[in-house]
């Protein structure tokens, strides 16, 4: 009886000291006059990020919806969903496959999607890696990114700023 009331108690106090992870729920549209696109490489364009993301987050179970504006002025949204750590599969309407796996920092302050794009055209190829982070009382999106063509072999490294709506 005194071994089950001592792990009745050790287990009581590990949920209550686990650190749940930061809520990153909201809206975010990116902030272009704090965001720099200059790279090693030069300028980027500023539709290699995404404009807009909207999180929904229940714990360690997250659905991020991403919009992007393609370099023709096309928007399209993109939905990422991660149920514990499950990676998010999605094969795009061109026939692309995009892998990604999400991965809290120790804290839980933070997190990094690790992103695999693998076109049919290989020279559209890509894979990159963004750390996700919130600033000032979590009004602001602090997305730092690292990217790498596979086709051309360029990479780059931006850090994108998003305000929270």
């Amino acid at each position: 009886m005194k071994r089950l009331f001592i792990l009745l108690l050790i287990s009581t106090f590990s949920s209550v000291f686990a650190q749940s992870p930061t809520n990153f729920n909201g809206t975010y549209t990116i902030n272009k006059s704090k965001t720099d696109f200059r790279t090693d490489a030069g300028q980027a364009p500023d539709w290699v990020l995404p404009v807009k993301f909207k999180v929904t987050q229940s714990g360690n179970n997250v659905t991020i919806v991403r919009t992007i504006v393609d370099d023709r002025g096309v928007q399209s949204d993109r939905t990422y969903i991660f149920a514990g750590d499950t990676p998010s599969d999605i094969t795009t309407a061109k026939g692309s496959k995009i892998h990604t796996t999400l991965q809290w920092n120790a804290d839980k302050t933070a997190f990094t999607l690790d992103t695999k794009i693998a076109d049919i055209d290989p020279q559209s190829s890509e894979n990159f890696t963004e750390v996700w982070s919130l600033n000032n009382d979590s009004k602001l999106l602090v997305l730092d990114r690292n990217e790498e063509q596979l086709g051309n072999g360029l990479k780059y490294h931006i850090k994108g700023y998003y305000e929270k709506n």
